[in-house]
């Protein structure tokens, strides 16, 4: 049943549809379709390469969804809803392309398709990207929804937008947290780990690093900067916070401009981050001032972890072919 909100102002019928076993099949995809407005940009050959072009310097890929239906399939009007994929991919749609566009956007020969346009570099404003450097993967899969995601989340990974390709830097000297902390503006977030070098410890490093990855790729826009402190070694730190050892795992929110911290309440888990950073930039969280400045001591911190590395991209079960193209100007 499809529930809507109750009008206190009319007594009419709450239900659009009641589905039952009677109900067709295509009333009730038209009813699921309905509720997907289509989002992406309407191109034209004409507009097609500036536009991606545009996109791709703002640090963006492009899914873009070539047709010749009436509209777009579904699924990629729901992989448009996705909000945490908005900083790394804009969507876009041309309908009835010519067939010089189709040969250009590597010899496509069957619709719909769908394709990504990326290159595989950072992208700066001191060196913009030359048409020749756009690459273009053609999705050959199945109009399904999670296969279809799946695709979009590679480039994703390529871009280092999620979780496993991001990085949580170490804080070992006073210079790592001037420059990951002070000298960024904003809030934060510091990491108060127990680096002792067991095997056992070093995996679960990872893991809570993994989780503040998680966090860190959601919170991408907002003014909070993410690092690490092996508080095992620089234990002088805690007094600070007023922490102890045995606390640890646990995180801090530092404020460098008004001087005042916040404390993690509760396990170190990316679902308590998420709750902690979301409250800390909505100021609804306890603050305490920061009576003395904070001091990286400088230990040898040797014996600590220092997780670095890259996770290996996950490998999906999705058939793509990657094919170079350039996207000139006629």
């Amino acid at each position: 049943i499809r529930v809507y909100p109750y009008s206190r102002q009319s007594k009419e019928q709450n239900f659009k549809i009641i589905f039952n076993d009677e109900t067709p099949l295509n009333v009730v995809l038209k009813e699921i379709s309905d509720n997907f407005d289509e989002t992406s940009m309407s191109l034209t050959p004409q507009d097609m390469g500036f536009s991606i072009m545009s996109s791709i310097n703002k640090g963006k890929s492009v899914i873009l969804y070539i047709y010749n239906d009436e509209e777009t399939h579904v699924a990629f009007r729901a992989i448009q809803k996705q909000q945490q994929y908005h900083d790394y991919i804009e969507y876009g749609r041309i309908k009835n392309p010519p067939k010089e566009i189709l040969q250009q956007l590597g010899g496509i020969e069957i619709l719909p398709r769908l394709i990504c346009a990326f290159v595989n570099r950072e992208i700066t404003e001191a060196e913009p990207v030359k048409t020749e450097e756009i690459q273009v993967a053609q999705y050959t899969g199945e109009l399904d929804y999670e296969q279809m995601k799946n695709f979009a989340e590679m480039f994703i990974e390529m871009k280092g937008g999620f979780a496993n390709r991001k990085t949580i830097d170490q804080v070992k000297y006073q210079s790592d947290f001037d420059r990951l902390c002070i000298k960024k503006g904003g809030l934060c977030l510091i990491a108060l780990l127990n680096g002792s070098p067991s095997e056992e410890n070093q995996k679960k490093i990872e893991n809570l690093i993994e989780e503040m990855k998680s966090v860190k790729a959601r919170f991408a826009q907002n003014p909070i900067n993410f690092m690490w402190i092996d508080a095992r070694c620089h234990s002088s730190l805690l007094k600070h916070f007023q922490l102890q050892t045995e606390y640890l795992p646990t995180a801090i929110i530092y404020s460098p401009s008004r001087k005042f911290y916040s404390n993690l309440v509760g396990i170190f888990d990316k679902d308590s981050l998420r709750l902690f950073v979301e409250n800390a930039l909505k100021g609804r969280i306890a603050q305490y001032p920061l009576k003395d400045q904070i001091e990286i001591d400088e230990q040898d911190c040797a014996a600590a972890v220092s997780y670095t590395h890259l996770t290996l991209p996950t490998i999906y079960s999705v058939q793509i072919s990657v094919v170079a193209v350039s996207l000139k100007k006629k």
